[in-house]
Parts: C-alpha cells; structure tokens; sequence
C-alpha cells in the first residue's frame, strides 16, 4: 500500500523549509527511514543552516587528531623499514602523485619511474640563497 501524496509534501516541506535529517522526518510521520529517503534523495540537507553541535566539533576534533596520530605512526614504521624493504628485489613503493613508481637500482638507490616505465632525471637540489 502506498502513502497519500500529502505524507510525500510533508517531508518534502520539513527537509527544505526546517532542515530536518530523515531521522527526524521518519519519527514526525511515523514513516520508515527507508521510505523517507527515498523519497527525499534529491533533497540533501543544507549544511550552512545547521550549525554544527559542540559536542559535534568536539567529536570531529578527536577524530582528526586519533587518525594523525595513525597516519604518522604509519609513516615512522614505513620510515623505519624502508631501508630493509628496499634490499629486497621484490620491493615496489607505488607514489600516487603524479602516476610515479619508485623502484630499487643497485649502487643508485631509488630510481622514480613513470607509470609508462621511463625513468625520470632527480629534481636538481635548491640553489643556496644569496646573502644580500
């Protein structure tokens, strides 16, 4: 059995004109969650006209800070097995930017390489600045 077309304008009407999540939708109509979003799909939330709860930036703040503290864990374990990894032949390291491949070379190190294969010349080092 469907809902009258009545039902469909409210929720429509609550999403646009106050905002509501489909939560909030579903508990005001006595509505599934289900029904409601799919009936508001293209009716995303304006963000800008509900500001953010303090427990909200709070939660948001722990959460960035927990994922650093991660993301450089990863770096330092990565930073310490480099030199290890490197000796096997096996080793690739794929850089994401720019589609580069780093790959061993014996007695040069790490030779960059386009994703095409070809090798790339290392960037010169800085010029010292002047004292002026």
């Amino acid at each position: 059995m469907g809902h009258p077309e009545y039902i469909r304008a409210k929720a429509v009407e609550l999403r646009t004109e106050r905002n509501l999540s489909i939560d909030e939708i579903a508990e005001r109509l006595a509505l599934s969650r289900t029904t409601v979003f799919y009936w508001l799909r293209d009716f995303p939330i304006d963000r800008s006209a509900r500001p953010r709860t303090l427990a909200q930036l709070n939660g948001s703040i722990a959460m960035q800070a927990k994922y650093r503290r991660l993301r450089e864990a990863a770096y330092e374990e990565g930073s310490a097995q480099f030199d290890e990894l490197v000796l096997d032949p096996s080793f690739r390291d794929f850089v994401c930017r720019g589609g580069l491949q780093a790959e061993p070379q014996r007695g040069v190190g790490v030779q960059l390489r386009s994703c095409g294969g070809r090798a790339l010349r290392p960037l010169d080092p800085p010029a010292p600045e002047r004292a002026g």
